[in-house]
Order: C-alpha cells, then sequence, then structure tokens
C-alpha cells in the first residue's frame, strides 16, 4: 500500500496493525479492509534515550516479540516512550520506559470494570478491584500524546489529552486505566521488569541509550551563567547554582520560572560530581532542601537526586550529618508499615516543603511545593510515604556512614556537615538482648556445673563430738578441750565446722576454735555463735536466731587434725553442753553466685546504654517510643 499523502510504499509488519505512520512524511493513516484512510500529520518522536527503537526484538517468558510502533507522552514530568510490540504468536504489548522503570502491559478484555467506572471516586491510595486482583491506586492524572511513529494496533490520537489512574498490586504488578475516551475505562494490566528480563537482542538495539546521553549546555535566563544539564531529555527544572533563579530548559536556552534567591549554602556533594553506591554508579543531578515545621521552627534537610547509567533514579538524603541511600519501591508493596517482612517503626509525619533547588529534576519542582510525608525505622532501613492529591510514592533508605560516602566519590574531597544527634536508620551497636541471652546461657551452665559438682562433693562427717558445759559466768571463757584425732584425705579441700546449743533458747554461745595438724604443728583458728531469743510484744510472740552455726575453712592440707575448742556464753547459754560436727569436702555457694553476680553488670551497662542511644534518637519523633 501506499501512504495517502505523499505516496510512498508503506509497510505492514503484521496484519495485527491498525494505524500506520509514514516514514516519508510523518502522516498517519488507518488501514480498512481495501485501503488506507489518512488521517492527518503527525509529530515525530524527540529523540530520547532508550533501550529500544522500531524493530528492536527479544523475548519475554516463553514469547519472542519485535517492536512494531512508538508514542511519546507527556504528563508534565518530562517525556517517556510507549512501544507498541508483537509476539510471536500475533498478540501485541506495550513496553512503557519511565525514570528508569520498564513496564510492559497488555490490554484485559472485560476485566469487570464496573466498580472503577466513575474516576472521582478513585484517588491516591484507594483500593479498586477488578482482572481478579485487588488493586491500590498511586497516580491520577491527565497526559498529552506528542508524538508517534510505526505500527500501531488501535487508534491513536496525537495533541489528544488523555487522563488516566495508575495502579499497583504487590511488588511487580501493574495496571492502566485510560478514561480519555469517557465511559467504561480502556483496562491494560502487566507487571515491572527489569532490563534482563527482556533478553533483547544488542544487534537490535539503538545507539543512543540512557548510559550515552551526551550532557547539554544552557545559560541563566537571568545572571546568563552557563550550566550544563547532565539529564537534558529528562530535565524539567534547573536550579541556577550561580543566581538561584529556577528555570524551564528550553530548545534555544532556559526560561526563568521562579524569581532569584540569595543562595546561602551550597550542596555538600558537587553537582555532577560521579561515584558508585551500593554497587551502583550514580551521578549527582541536584540538590534541593526540604523542611516541615513543628514545635514553632523549621526543620530542614537535603535531597540529592541521583541518576544511574540505566536512567533509573535514586537519592541521597542528609540530615543532621545522618545520610541515608533511598531507592524508589511500589506503594503497593507495602503493607501496614511493612515491606517484605520487614516491620517498620512509625518515626514522623508532617506536610513537607521545598525550600530551595539546585541543579535539574525531572519533575516540575519549584520553593513550596508540598506533600505529606510519613516516615519509618527499622535501622539500618527507613520506609518513607509521599502523597499528594495527585500520586503517592514510596521509598525504601538504607543508613550510610560518611565513611561510606566518600568512598562513592574518591575523586572529590568532600566536606561533609559534622554529625549531631542520633540518625533515623543508624544502627544501636548495643545488643542488650545479646548479653542477657548470654548471661542466662550462663546462668543455665552455672547451675549445671553447681548440681554436677554438688552431686559429686564428699561432704562427708569427719568428725563428731559434744563438749561443755559452757562457763557458768558471763565474759568468762572455757579452758579449751581438744578433740580425738580425725584424718582429712582431700589435698586440698574444704572443712565446715558445725555448731549445734540445742538447750539454748534466751541466750548465746561463742565458739574459739584452733585445727592443729598434728603432722607440721600448722594451725589455724576459728570462730562461729549459736544464739536464740523470743518473746511476747503487742500480744503477738517472736523469735529471732538459731540454735545452731556454722564456719568454714577452704583449702586444708590433707593430713591427720585434731581441734582446741574453748567456749563462752550468755544468759540461757551459761552452763550448757554443746556438740561440734566437722564436713570435709563441703558444696559451696561463694565461687556460685561470684560467677553469677559479676557478669551481670555488663548487661545492665549495655542495657543502659542502648536505652540512651534509642532515647537520644525517638526524642527527635513525633510519636511515642514504642508505639507503631
Amino acid at each position: 500500500m501506499r501512504c495517502g499523502n505523499c505516496g510512498a510504499d508503506v509497510t505492514f509488519s503484521s496484519p495485527g496493525t491498525l494505524i500506520v505512520v509514514c516514514t516519508h512524511c510523518s502522516w498517519s493513516s488507518r488501514r480498512t479492509d481495501i485501503d488506507l484512510r489518512t488521517i492527518g500529520k503527525v509529530a515525530q518522536p524527540a529523540l530520547i534515550a532508550s533501550q529500544l527503537q522500531i524493530g528492536t526484538s527479544g523475548r519475554l517468558g516463553e514469547n519472542a516479540f519485535t517492536v512494531r510502533g512508538q508514542l511519546q507522552l507527556d504528563h508534565g514530568a518530562g517525556l517517556w516512550n510507549e512501544w507498541a510490540a508483537e509476539d510471536d504468536e500475533g498478540s501485541w504489548l506495550w513496553i512503557a520506559e519511565a525514570q528508569g522503570q520498564l513496564l510492559v502491559f497488555r490490554e484485559v478484555e472485560d476485566p469487570g470494570l464496573e466498580s472503577v467506572e466513575d474516576q472521582q471516586q478513585l484517588s491516591p491510595g484507594k483500593q479498586a478491584k477488578f482482572a481478579g486482583e485487588r488493586w491500590l491506586v498511586n497516580e491520577v492524572g491527565n497526559g498529552l500524546v506528542v508524538a508517534a511513529a510505526g505500527e500501531h494496533p488501535i487508534a491513536i490520537e496525537v495533541g489528544i489529552q488523555t487522563s488516566y489512574v495508575d495502579l499497583q498490586s504487590g511488588e511487580r504488578k501493574v495496571a492502566t486505566l485510560d478514561y480519555t475516551r469517557g465511559g467504561v475505562p480502556e483496562c491494560l494490566v502487566g507487571e515491572r521488569v527489569e532490563l534482563e528480563d527482556l533478553h533483547l537482542d544488542p544487534l537490535t538495539q539503538p545507539e543512543h541509550r540512557p548510559e550515552q546521553v551526551p550532557s547539554r549546555r544552557i545559560d541563566c535566563a537571568n545572571c546568563g551563567g552557563g550550566i550544563d544539564l547532565l539529564d537534558p531529555e529528562h530535565a524539567v527544572r534547573v536550579g541556577c547554582p550561580s543566581c538561584g533563579t529556577l528555570l524551564e530548559p528550553t530548545s534555544a536556552g532556559s526560561r526563568a520560572i521562579e524569581q532569584a534567591k540569595q543562595i546561602k549554602d551550597r550542596p555538600d556533594l558537587p553537582l555532577g560530581a560521579r561515584g558508585s553506591l551500593r554497587g551502583e554508579d550514580v551521578q549527582v543531578l541536584g540538590c534541593m532542601e526540604r523542611r516541615v515545621h513543628a514545635d514553632g521552627r523549621w526543620w530542614p534537610w537535603r535531597e540529592y537526586l541521583l541518576r544511574t547509567p540505566r536512567g533509573a533514579y535514586r537519592w541521597l538524603v542528609e540530615d543532621n550529618g545522618h545520610w541515608l541511600h533511598v531507592t524508589p519501591i511500589p506503594y503497593a508493596a507495602v503493607s501496614a508499615g511493612t515491606y517484605r517482612g520487614q516491620k517498620f517503626k512509625h518515626f514522623t509525619s508532617g506536610d513537607a516543603e521545598v525550600h530551595w533547588v539546585q541543579g535539574e529534576f525531572y519533575w516540575q519542582v519549584q520553593a513550596g511545593e508540598k506533600t505529606k510525608n510519613r516516615d519509618y525505622t527499622c535501622p539500618p532501613h527507613t520506609l518513607s510515604i509521599e502523597s499528594t492529591p495527585l500520586e503517592i510514592q514510596a521509598s525504601l533508605g538504607v543508613s550510610l556512614s560518611q565513611a561510606e560516602l566518600r568512598a562513592g566519590f574518591p575523586e572529590h574531597d568532600l566536606k561533609l556537615p559534622r554529625q549531631s544527634g542520633v540518625g533515623l536508620a543508624v544502627v544501636n551497636t548495643q545488643r542488650p538482648s545479646v548479653d542477657w541471652k548470654i548471661y542466662v546461657a550462663l546462668v543455665v551452665l552455672l547451675v549445671v556445673l553447681k548440681v554436677v559438682l554438688s552431686a559429686g562433693a564428699e561432704n562427708r562427717v569427719v568428725f563428731e563430738g559434744t563438749f561443755g558445759p559452757t562457763p557458768a559466768t558471763v565474759s568468762q571463757i572455757s579452758d579449751g578441750d581438744f578433740s580425738d584425732e580425725f584424718k582429712l584425705t582431700a589435698d586440698p579441700g574444704n572443712l565446715k565446722v558445725e555448731l549445734a546449743a540445742p538447750g539454748i533458747q534466751q541466750g548465746w554461745i561463742g565458739l574459739y576454735g584452733s585445727l592443729i595438724n598434728v603432722d607440721t604443728g600448722d594451725v589455724t583458728n576459728f570462730d562461729t555463735s549459736a544464739q536464740q531469743y523470743s518473746g511476747v510484744d503487742g500480744g503477738e510472740r517472736w523469735s529471732e536466731g538459731n540454735s545452731k552455726g556454722s564456719t568454714t575453712l577452704g583449702s586444708v592440707p590433707a593430713g591427720t587434725y585434731r581441734m582446741r575448742l574453748a567456749a563462752e556464753g550468755y544468759d540461757a547459754g551459761l552452763n550448757h553442753m554443746y556438740s561440734v560436727k566437722v564436713r570435709s569436702q563441703v558444696p559451696t555457694m561463694l565461687w556460685f553466685l561470684l560467677a553469677l553476680v559479676l557478669p551481670l553488670p555488663f548487661a545492665i551497662i549495655a542495657s543502659l546504654r542502648w536505652y540512651a542511644f534509642e532515647h537520644k534518637r525517638w526524642s527527635n519523633s513525633d510519636n511515642p517510643w514504642g508505639e507503631e
């Protein structure tokens, strides 16, 4: 067939093609059963770095596909491409590229859209159910079809204003409801994919890819200063680093959007700096200061826009010298503060506004732009939700030390701000739970050891005898009695001397002894006492003390021993008989108790340090510590 405008041959690669754009004159035509019906001239797509072009082939899953056509759209955040591709079964799919992401869609027939016919009922964060899935609305907006090329399976109208709702389900599934034509919306359902998932044939890919985009120089419309656009195909707003004027890049240069502001602060990361963070090469495109107003003052922080070679965007966030590396994530993958099974605690909420802008950004940012922010923490990660009346986004941050940041930009001598306070995602290195687990394990081990040692202890009576009577007068010590000899076999071992005076009820007996080694003559002195009192006070009977006493001698060598014993008494303890029993190898609690007590301060100190660290962190929160 021939183009109805210029007469050039028009080739149809697929029987499913409905609209074709002539490669010679850019007129679009509609295919009918017998000929081509000319529609009108359309704009040619602008050259935007892409991994795809008409003719690119690849494979998604089990099906091979070939790109047949291209649409170029704009919804105020720069141009993006949507590619019409046909698979080897004759079905069509759409591959959308936006902000470094790849989305693959297919049109769904009869998806059950009765519940979403009214677009006004859908707003960011609302739920919808169709096509057998439960969806979350993440964006409501309008776009403009600005250009077209190649073949398309549907009627396209360049210049038409589109109305759409974007939705998500889980981490990968996406959907778009197109309300442009009114009534029941057209429904496209698909998923996020990685470039590797498309298995593109490199021989069919374009030369002008995202990693090969050159910079473009423009002049500031206010001060005339030169500005190198590092992401020229997507830069929608540029903050002049010389005078602070907010600019809109144009084909001829730039147009001032916002009057110049005095620049008091400079970015800590140089605009244009190249580095590597978290395994990705990145380049710093822009810096903005954002802030919230609370407790009668402004609380500022800075956000740096980064771009990867593939055109994806990342962020570096600096707050009081603490840094976060932030990556966008699907909002639908977040549920009740949980992402990928990780539970986050609510930290702050507030209305954030842009204070100033330097460098370039991919949307129409300007000072005073506001979003509703909710931040959650689970160190070393953060979870952030930002929303406007038209869009809701989520992002995952990970704490980045200043050492990691400097290592990521080794060619730049970074002058980073001094850290203060405790960062939102800084890891608390104190681990009291670990210390307490170790302590509990030690206690269990000691108890088992104590039981084993006690079971194996001799605890044998090596001597037992009765002595006395004690002196008949107070403060008089008996002349002393000698015990029979007895042998100790443990070398060395402890001894326990036990005193029993069952006859006292209102008095006291003191025992003074000497343990004499018969073989060496070595003497070890000891003493103990027994006392017991009772009475009636206010009609109630009371008693205290015990008619028994004991003392332990440690590390006594083996050998033959005897004892010299002397006693004194008081009150009912006068003129009383008493008995003495000696045990060898008696289980003792002293070392057991010391082993329990000595490690305890370490666990307590670790707990106090952990608490002080967390208390300092949560002092910056608007949420009571511990609440979700």
